[in-house]
């Protein structure tokens, strides 16, 4: 469970988070949308902890996380951003990237990257959530197309089922049959996993079928799009 706690950001007196508020329950899949520049980028970026809000708490699994590092939230909050070649390395194989991805979480040594991982494990991963890239393995990350990397950065992001997903447009630069099997792969996943996940979006229609609800960031704060009342909070559109 994630619940925030009267969020606020301002950058050069700019209030961006505004007292925001979210309850954000295990196997949840909440779509946020928002004008450009309403700020759930900087939201999201105060929840991974690559910036600090000015007041308020963050708290997962009734652990308050509000003042640890980035690396340290990175330990149990997984995140898939906008970009397909973020989060991966371009020359090296689909395989070695999600080998170097299983270490975030172990002490193994780097020279022993390659030995974290099992095939049997994978394709456990493959099957549960109805992927076919088990025939990519062998490939460069920079020879794939936009859908197949971004599914196989999925797949580094919940080698580990972490207890918070985070997706920022994970589907803004695909293209259309891409995006629905991403977007079949993640809720499947949250839903096996009972992982709560938080995804932005600019096209309500690609998760209507998807999202348990929508919420809406305005003026630093969340309108919940059908007006139910979540944990004590309620804003009307």
């Amino acid at each position: 469970m994630l619940k925030l706690e009267n969020i606020s950001f301002a950058i050069n007196n700019h209030q961006i988070l505004d007292g925001l508020c979210l309850l954000l329950k295990k196997g949840e899949f909440v779509a946020l949308t928002g004008a450009n520049g309403s700020g759930k980028s900087m939201l999201f970026s105060c929840i991974t902890g690559r910036r600090h809000p000015n007041q308020g708490n963050i708290i997962l699994d009734e652990c308050d996380i509000s003042q640890l590092s980035q690396r340290e939230r990175a330990m149990f909050i997984a995140e898939l951003r906008q970009d397909p070649k973020i989060g991966s390395v371009a020359e090296m194989t689909v395989w070695e990237n999600l080998c170097l991805s299983n270490l975030r979480r172990q002490k193994a040594r780097l020279r022993h990257y390659r030995q974290s991982l099992s095939i049997e494990r994978l394709r456990s991963l493959f099957v549960e959530i109805s992927v076919d890239v088990e025939r990519l393995l062998s490939r460069k990350m920079s020879e794939l197309s936009g859908g197949q990397r971004q599914m196989v950065n999925f797949i580094m992001a919940v080698l580990d089922p972490p207890r918070l997903l985070l997706l920022d447009e994970p589907t803004a630069a695909l293209d259309p049959q891409a995006a629905s099997n991403l977007l079949l792969a993640v809720a499947h996943y949250v839903r096996k996993h009972h992982v709560g996940c938080l995804m932005i979006t600019h096209d309500c229609s690609e998760v209507e079928a998807l999202a348990d609800r929508f919420v809406h960031l305005r003026n630093g704060k969340l309108f919940e799009n059908n007006c139910k009342i979540l944990g004590g909070w309620v804003k009307k559109l």
